[in-house]
């Protein structure tokens, strides 16, 4: 072989990251791969990977070692002896999604992925965790104690909401300058701590349920996506202008009347 195989699977992971981001996961076929990876060999992702679905998997991996290690030293200082800010744990969940954004070997491609797979099943959140995501949702748990068996469209719901809003940045924003960034992720956090404060206060809350207010990301397509997803009666979705990413919990204006 004129190059050698690592050279050939990553330029078939790096193929896969552009191809599932810009066309979707089920419209790219692995001949459209082999071909945007340069590889004459019509059966190379098979060879490397053993096919799609595990091409898919590997650029998954490639992102969550790092992603993970973030998550950990965020982390670092909380032994769980102590209840945990949501902000901190918000961070936690955040910072290393929007350090993807930073990384030009197809981190924003990562990003998009996820956004298409965070709707595709309920069972979305995995039960087998890597440490970093293990050890977030176990400082959460003070927080969620008690919840009924609606938390898992709970979750569901803010992993989508995330990720379409990291996609959607993404798309708007392909080279953003450490200043976007920053503003995004405070933003971001806002919401992330917004909607887990709804979900914790509700279950203890006697007095009813409350409006949780998710704002579309310039994505015509989040609204049905969101409420497949978690079909929640407490959830409506507002247009915002652009990324312009409110806190739920503020009032609605009349910009964003309909």
């Amino acid at each position: 072989m004129p190059r050698s195989g690592e050279h050939a699977k990553r330029q078939l992971i790096r193929a896969g990251e552009k191809l599932f981001a810009r066309n979707g996961i089920d419209a790219t076929t692995i001949a459209a791969i082999t071909k945007e990876a340069g590889q004459r060999n019509n059966y190379a992702v098979g060879w490397h990977f053993g096919g799609k679905d595990e091409l898919l998997q590997a650029i998954l991996d490639k992102h969550q070692s790092k992603i993970d290690d973030t998550r950990l030293a965020l982390l670092a200082n909380h032994d769980g002896s102590e209840l945990v800010p949501l902000e901190d744990l918000a961070r936690a969940f955040v910072e290393p999604l929007v350090d993807r954004l930073r990384d030009p070997s197809g981190g924003a491609d990562y990003l998009r992925i996820q956004a298409q797979l965070a709707h595709h099943s309920i069972s979305y959140i995995p039960s087998v965790r890597p440490p970093g995501l293990a050890r977030l949702l176990q400082l959460c748990e003070p927080y969620w104690e008690g919840l009924g068996p609606g938390f898992t469209d709970e979750a569901l719901l803010m992993f989508v909401v995330v990720f379409h809003g990291l996609s959607g940045f993404a798309a708007l924003h392909p080279k953003p300058t450490p200043v976007d960034l920053e503003n995004f992720t405070d933003l971001l956090v806002k919401n992330v701590v917004a909607m887990m404060e709804i979900v914790s206060n509700q279950a203890r809350s006697t007095a009813g349920p409350q409006k949780l207010w998710i704002y579309r990301w310039g994505l015509p397509d989040l609204e049905h996506e969101v409420l497949e997803a978690g079909d929640h009666p407490g959830v409506e979705v507002l247009d915002a202008d652009n990324l312009a990413i409110r806190n739920p919990l503020e009032p609605r204006t009349q910009n964003h009347a309909q």
